[in-house]
């Protein structure tokens, strides 16, 4: 992380405590920070929300049975499509009630403008990303540094959308690779022997 902020430094010709704080800026918009008490109070929002709209939420409670057995040892990477908001939601909703560990959530920084929402949001787990990095290479290395070490030395697992935005049409995108080649890079470099997306 150093050789990127003196590089970043040097290519701006600036001092490298301006860089550094730059940096920590970055990393403080980019973080989440997960509490419990906000995540109950939102999750019994959710609860009540998913029994008024729907009749019934199907669960393969085996599957989530073997999750929480595979969490205790393995890295998980959760993948969903993203047709509407409640994917992320439903997601959260049933680890919790699986006693599954709570994902770290990606989510787009328009997100993080709305002050109420964005802090919740960032409370109940959500990291705020960039759509786009443009030229900024600083930003690049302090984004692959955080999703990596969250995946390799947190108890939590990822969950992000392949397709990079809520489709607006009710089908799936195509999807988009680039988080997903940041987060199997630990895999291929040998840091994690076992991970499991889902």
């Amino acid at each position: 992380m150093g050789n990127a902020i003196e590089i970043y430094s040097a290519h701006l010709k600036i001092s490298s405590e301006a860089a550094e704080c730059y940096a920590r800026k970055l990393l403080e918009e980019m973080a989440h920070r997960m509490q419990m008490t906000v995540i109950r109070l939102v999750g019994y929002t959710v609860v009540k929300t998913v029994n008024r709209i729907f009749d019934g939420v199907f669960v393969n409670a085996a599957q989530f049975r073997e999750l929480r057995e595979l969490s205790k040892n393995d890295n998980i990477i959760f993948i969903p499509t993203h047709r509407a908001y409640m994917d992320f939601l439903l997601v959260s909703l049933l680890c919790y009630g699986y006693d599954v560990p709570l994902p770290a959530i990606a989510a787009g920084m328009d997100f993080m403008h709305s002050k109420v929402m964005g802090e919740t949001l960032r409370r109940c787990g959500a990291f705020f990303i960039r759509r786009h990095f443009g030229a900024d290479q600083l930003y690049w290395a302090l984004f692959t540094e955080y999703v990596q070490s969250q995946l390799v030395s947190s108890d939590y697992p990822i969950e992000f959308f392949i397709e990079g935005t809520r489709s607006r049409s009710g089908k799936s995108l195509f999807p988009k690779y680039g988080l997903l080649q940041v987060l199997m890079e630990p895999f291929f470099r040998k840091q994690i022997y076992n991970v499991v997306c889902c």
